[in-house]
């Protein structure tokens, strides 16, 4: 990276420094880098041709070509139009032309077979155009320092090397200046770009960069197939996944119905399982309250018996058979005549004797009143006359009262 930035930054003072002259749009990352920016890119429509600037200090057509091309304004708006930078390398030495070659040989062996071939410094600088077809890394053009464009007869970009019509495969070509003109013959010096088709021109950079553009577009044509068979390749796997998205979204759903009917069930089963609860500890605590009732009810005088009170206990509307009725002993259940139950007490048995028979029977005074039918009181409504007696409290020899629901 250091070299890099300092290449350009001597590239620049040396070779932009004309009032008209643009800068080159150069890459300064490491190879790797730049290659998986252009040709490293996956989606072939985001792909972009990898340029590749070889310079050679002692080549005498370095000044030239870099001045009058690299740092001319066709050029720098060619590329930036198109958004290409170019990766430049320096291959004065032997150590740069070496890293160079071992930059190319995991990916671009080709490519580095064709820059062993180019022997001698008439051939630098290079600008090198490599693209990405079909899978397969091809090296577009190849132009020298004099202007020379190249192009590997392997390369699928070989025949956008001829004018239409052109059927000599001889060491003859047309100038870059005219491309529908063939026959003239290549230098007799030159040896460099013999593997190849090339064509003879001069350092004119609006002439290179209309070969470049014309490389360029017919990279997008070859890349075209590709753009389309992955937009179908990528509108399948749009389709696929919003449909395993519908899928999902289906199961989430039937999960989310489940759950929920998971929870209401559970729900209704704690609900079930508190009004159990709440039930039987009911069921208990009145039991133990008849037990305890039972236990300190007096005993039932018989009839007859002087000073008592016959009490008749009209039963409620809502509940005419008492509670606590099937847990009282079979001989010992009072019986139940026209919604009336019929009991006597010693004239000397207190109000509280009267709330234990309701407990006994299942009416707890927490829930049911006891009241007198004239005048109407509540005999219930407080535990302050507890202690007074059925005479006290007016019920002998007898008296009807209404158990009625708090």
């Amino acid at each position: 990276m250091k070299a890099l930035e300092n290449f350009f930054v001597v590239f620049v003072q040396r070779y932009c420094n004309e009032t008209d002259s643009g800068l080159p749009p150069f890459c300064l990352q490491n190879f790797s880098e730049a290659f998986a920016q252009t040709l490293g890119i996956q989606r072939p429509s985001e792909r972009k041709p990898m340029l590749i600037y070889l310079h050679h200090d002692r080549s005498i057509a370095s000044n030239i070509f870099c001045s009058k091309v690299l740092c001319s304004n066709v050029m720098s708006t060619f590329l930036e139009g198109n958004n290409l930078q170019i990766w430049p390398w320096d291959v004065t030495s032997e150590a740069g032309r070496g890293a160079f070659l071992s930059f190319l040989e995991p990916r671009l062996s080709h490519l580095a077979s064709e820059i062993v071939h180019l022997d001698g410094l008439e051939s630098y600088p290079l600008l090198i155009m490599i693209c990405k077809v079909a899978g397969a890394y091809e090296v577009a053009a190849i132009i020298t320092g004099h202007g020379y464009l190249h192009t590997p007869l392997s390369s699928a970009f070989a025949d956008a090397s001829h004018g239409i019509g052109d059927s000599d495969d001889t060491d003859s070509f047309p100038p870059l200046m005219d491309a529908s003109n063939f026959g003239a013959s290549s230098s007799s010096s030159s040896l460099l770009l013999a593997r190849g088709r090339r064509n003879k021109g001069g350092l004119n950079a609006e002439t290179i960069v209309s070969q470049l553009d014309e490389k360029l577009r017919f990279y997008s044509h070859l890349l075209a197939p590709e753009i389309l068979a992955d937009s179908e390749r990528l509108a399948r796997e749009n389709m696929r996944e919003e449909q395993d998205r519908a899928y999902k979204e289906s199961l989430r759903q039937d999960r989310l119905k489940k759950e929920a009917k998971e929870r209401e069930l559970a729900e209704l089963a704690a609900k079930e399982a508190e009004a159990q609860r709440i039930a039987e500890e009911s069921e208990r605590v009145a039991l133990e309250r008849q037990k305890r009732a039972a236990e300190t009810l007096p005993k039932e005088p018989s009839q007859g018996t002087p000073g008592i009170a016959t009490l008749r206990f009209r039963l409620p509307q809502a509940y005419p058979q008492p509670p606590a009725l099937d847990r009282i002993p079979e001989e010992s259940r009072p019986q139940i005549t026209n919604g009336f139950i019929v009991r006597r007490f010693n004239g000397s048995d207190t109000l509280r004797d009267l709330k234990n028979f309701m407990e006994y029977l299942g009416y707890g005074v927490l829930n049911f009143k006891l009241l007198r039918t004239y005048p109407r009181v509540d005999l219930t409504a407080s535990d302050e006359s507890d202690d007074k007696s059925m005479a006290d409290l007016k019920l002998v020899p007898q008296e009807t009262l209404n158990l009625e629901k708090r």
